[in-house]
Order: structure tokens, then sequence, then C-alpha cells
């Protein structure tokens, strides 16, 4: 059967016996189960896994999760981005046996002047907002706080049309919507708190997000949900305000503990020591190919 991909598949299989590369690495599973079925002897490949099939929590689909297990099994080497993602596929209904490596992502290092701590407090969220972000449960949260208390809620990111699905009439909310990143400093100089309001279900409890990376060069208190993966990627929680996932009345009592605490959690989140650089992942990168030889 013809799909779209196939011209791409060939050319880069083309390269490959052509060049004989020592390591070969994919992070799409269509393409990768084209290679994986083409491999040279001498190559070793690795695949990058941002995503899967299946979540704890999800409907068992047998033949889809089977099918991408027979792909992945055949690697030399797996990377991930989190702990979570490799504990699900050292576990049912993977169970995979080659080696596995944990990769963080990386973000630039991004440093923004200290925050002055006066009211109102500006609480920023950056990022896209499609469904699973959850920025329509921060709105019902926010909806629900006291309007006395000092605090304002800035959104930046998303399309036109994601903006106007959501209500715009809540009061001490604003939508920044895209903005570029050159005029991007100066408006998260205002910000005292950053916000990652994402629904705990499906692929968002395991998979990595950028915009926590991304907060913790920014060093300023974060509001993030209390799942395992949030707590791994802190090397210590003081400056971080934790919230039961999903539970509005949980996050507002975090709001409020913003509100009273904002001038110790600002300057313990100076204090903070990001390693997440794309020197350090680059470095990760290379240890776990050099493994392979």
């Amino acid at each position: 059967m013809f799909f779209w991909n196939l011209p791409f598949f060939l050319s880069c299989q083309k390269v490959i016996r052509k060049l004989q590369p020592e390591i070969v690495i994919l992070s799409v599973l269509k393409q990768a189960s084209f290679h994986i079925q083409r491999k040279n002897p001498s190559t070793k490949y690795v695949y990058e896994i941002h995503q899967l099939n299946w979540y704890p929590g999800l409907p068992l689909n047998t033949p889809d999760i089977n099918k991408e297990k027979n792909i992945l099994q055949q690697f030399d080497l797996i990377t991930v981005t989190t702990q979570e993602l490799k504990d699900i596929l050292r576990n049912p209904p993977y169970q995979l046996s080659n080696p596995i490596e944990i990769i963080p992502l990386a973000t630039k290092s991004q440093s923004l002047k200290k925050a002055i701590c006066k009211i109102p407090l500006r609480i920023f969220y950056v990022g896209q907002l499609y469904k699973e972000q959850g920025i329509d449960f921060l709105l019902k949260a926010w909806k629900k706080l006291p309007q006395s208390l000092p605090l304002e809620l800035h959104i930046v990111g998303g399309s036109s049309k994601e903006i106007t699905s959501l209500d715009k009439k809540i009061p001490n909310v604003y939508f920044h919507g895209f903005t570029s990143p050159g005029k991007l400093p100066n408006l998260l100089e205002q910000a005292h708190c950053f916000i990652a309001p994402f629904y705990c279900e499906g692929r968002m409890p395991f998979v990595a997000h950028t915009k926590i990376y991304e907060y913790l060069t920014w060093k300023r208190p974060i509001i993030l949900p209390d799942i395992q993966h949030t707590r791994s990627l802190l090397k210590e929680t003081k400056g971080i305000l934790f919230y039961t996932p999903n539970d509005v009345s949980s996050l507002n009592q975090s709001l409020c503990s913003l509100c009273e605490n904002a001038a110790a959690l600002i300057q313990d989140s100076e204090n903070w020591k990001s390693d997440y650089s794309w020197l350090n992942r680059s470095q990760n990168y290379k240890s776990a190919l050099d493994a392979l030889s």
C-alpha cells in the first residue's frame, strides 16, 4: 500500500545503506517500523520515545500495543524523557527488556530580573492552550477565588481561536496570545509566579513538560500538580506550591498560600539551580550512545 511518507522513508534508507552509519536515531513509530525491518547488521538503532499508544488508566488496545511492542523491542537502545515512561515500558503490557536510558528534555537558560514582591501578585501561564493543558480547569478555579485576593492571572500563548473558546470575562485574567520570543522576557519579568495546571490523566502525568523546565530557569515560584513526575523534576521543593491533581479547592488553597507567603517563596526560588541545559542533554545522549559501542 502506498502512503505519502514512503518516498521519504525510501530516501532515508538509501542514505543509511550508502553511508553505513554506526548509529541511527529515530523518533516516529511509523518510520521506525520501516527502518527496523531493514536493519544494517553493523548499525545500532536507537528509538527516542516522547509518547506511547498506552498509559496506565487507559483502556488496553491489545493489537496496537503488541504492534508497538514488537517494533520497540528490536531497538538496541530506547531513550525516554521521564522515569515514568521508563517504568511503563518495563512493566506490563510492554515489558521491554532492551536497554532504556532516561535523557531529560532541555531548554535554553533565560534568566529574569529578580521579582519585586508587590501587589497585585501576577501569576503567569506560558504555553499552548490545547485541552489537556487544563486552562479551563484553571479558570474554573479562578472564578471561585475571593475577588479581594490581590492576584492577577496572565495567560501567554495560544491561537485566537483557542482564546475565543475560553471565558474572557473573568476579573483579573489577561490573555496575551502568541508573544514573539524577543518580547517574552520583558513580559515575563512582571511575573511573581508561574503555574502548570495540566490535567493529570491520559499521557499528561507521564510525559515531559517543556514549560516546567522553562519555569525552573526563570526562577519564580511555581504552582504544580502533586504527581511523581513533577516531584522527580525538582532538586528541592522550596518555592514550589503543590496541589492535588484536578482538584479545584486544592488549587485554590495553593493560590491562597501564594498570597500569604509570596516574599518567602520568591526568595526561595532565586536559589534554584536548574540543570536542564542543552549541553547537559547532549552529554547525557553522548554517554548513552558511547555505551552502545
